[in-house]
């Protein structure tokens, strides 16, 4: 299994070491040092993959706004349906279903998870591969050096908690706090933008929907969900991947009150505020 995954990312592993070479050269070439370097090929790492997705975030506007639309209508047929567990009965609440999400242009907008999702895991292939001082790609055995042992605030892009504690580095205590403080914002700036960007930006489920009260309570779970599980990852994951993870969250903050403010999805607390606004 470990193997195949590494087949089908080793495109992206490779894609992703090609990317930060040629980032870390165009900040050498301006005189920075190794750890700044470093550290500004993955901000424009960031930059490079956040920037090629957003029309792709675009569409999934788009899409959220469709699928608010066909809620009332999609509401009205769950209710006609309601008890009715027959077998033409379920066909035809599918179909109206179905109907109705065409009418409306709704469907699934997973593209900018699945990127994120395999760019992060690259990343973090990436980063091991440069703890363990393996070359990949276009990082030859000198760049894979030079990450190893650029360091900035006393921590380089391989470090990690565990792996300074495990083998009982100098200074790992202080390596330790950097990277959990690096952890720690990410978690802060996720929690914040979920609790108050992201969540009223979202449909409230309707009391007597299916589901409704298992919605509820996951949305109120949900910024420390996302924030408890980027604190318990600090301590395990590169820093270099926790610095990704910080610049990515700052990103998706400004992403999502940008959309908050000037598109919300209707029928949301965020859509309310907004056409409040529009009617001063």
């Amino acid at each position: 299994m470990s193997e195949l995954l590494s087949s089908l990312f080793r495109p992206v592993e490779t894609a992703i070491a090609w990317l930060l070479t040629s980032l870390h050269d165009l900040a050498a070439t301006a005189g920075w040092g190794a750890g700044t370097a470093w550290l500004a090929a993955l901000i424009g790492l960031v930059v490079v993959v956040r920037g090629a997705l957003v029309p792709v975030t675009i569409r999934q506007v788009r899409l959220a706004h469709a699928a608010a639309r066909a809620r009332p209508a999609l509401a009205e047929i769950a209710r006609r349906y309601a008890g009715r567990t027959d077998p033409e009965s379920l066909r035809r609440q599918l179909a109206e279903s179905r109907a109705v999400r065409a009418e409306h242009g709704v469907s699934l907008g997973l593209m900018p998870l699945l990127v994120q999702g395999a760019v992060m895991f690259g990343l973090y292939r990436v980063l091991a591969d440069v703890a363990a001082g393996h070359p990949i790609g276009a990082m030859d055995d000198a760049l894979v050096a030079s990450a190893r042992t650029a360091r900035l605030a006393g921590v380089s892009l391989a470090d990690s908690v565990a792996g300074a504690a495990g083998v009982g580095l100098p200074g790992a205590a202080g390596t330790g706090l950097v990277i959990l403080g690096v952890g720690g914002l990410a978690a802060v700036i996720t929690y914040a933008a979920t609790r108050w960007l992201s969540v009223p930006n979202l449909v409230e489920p309707q009391p007597g929907e299916p589901g409704a009260e298992l919605a509820a309570s996951m949305r109120r779970m949900m910024p420390a969900f996302a924030a408890l599980g980027l604190l318990v990852s600090a301590a395990f994951v590169p820093s270099g991947v926790l610095v990704y993870w910080l610049v990515s969250a700052t990103w998706t903050a400004v992403q999502l009150a940008v959309v908050g403010r000037w598109a919300p999805t209707p029928g949301t607390a965020a859509y309310a505020a907004y056409e409040k606004r529009r009617r001063r």
